[in-house]
């Protein structure tokens, strides 16, 4: 079941999303979650320090469950999706999220969500994150 009416869209079409995380468990429950608040899951990577994340398709979000120790590959995703007009949401343990935070300060379209994290709370940074992709084209545009 949708979190609201209408689902997150870029251009008139529904969103669509890359999910990356370690845990198979976790990369399952993620995508389920994304596609509750209406996104379209178009790929799943269980590697997050893979460089196979980017794929065809280009998503326009790209979620990554961050875990202890891979700080840094995720930043290099986020920076990566940035340079190619894709937002980025980093979903961390709590004790994680300030070096996370830290990290992808530099990152444009990115943004933080810190676990546990409700349905209310996962749809409110999905557009908080698309949103800001849409305000970078138009701002780049004008």
């Amino acid at each position: 079941m949708a979190l609201s009416n209408r689902s997150p869209t870029l251009g008139g079409a529904a969103a669509r999303a890359l999910v990356a995380a370690s845990d198979l468990a976790v990369l399952a429950t993620l995508s389920t979650r994304l596609e509750s608040c209406g996104l379209q899951v178009i790929a799943r990577v269980e590697d997050i320090e893979s460089s196979s994340w980017d794929i065809d398709p280009r998503p326009d979000l790209v979620l990554v469950r961050v875990e202890q120790g891979q700080e840094m590959a995720a930043y290099y995703i986020g920076r990566a999706a940035s340079e190619r007009g894709i937002a980025t949401l980093f979903v961390a343990a709590h004790h994680q999220a300030l070096a996370i935070d830290a990290l992808i300060h530099a990152i444009p379209h990115s943004v933080l969500a810190e676990e546990p994290l409700s349905d209310e709370i996962l749809a409110a940074k999905i557009t908080t994150a698309l949103t800001s992709l849409t305000a970078g084209m138009t701002a780049n545009q004008g």
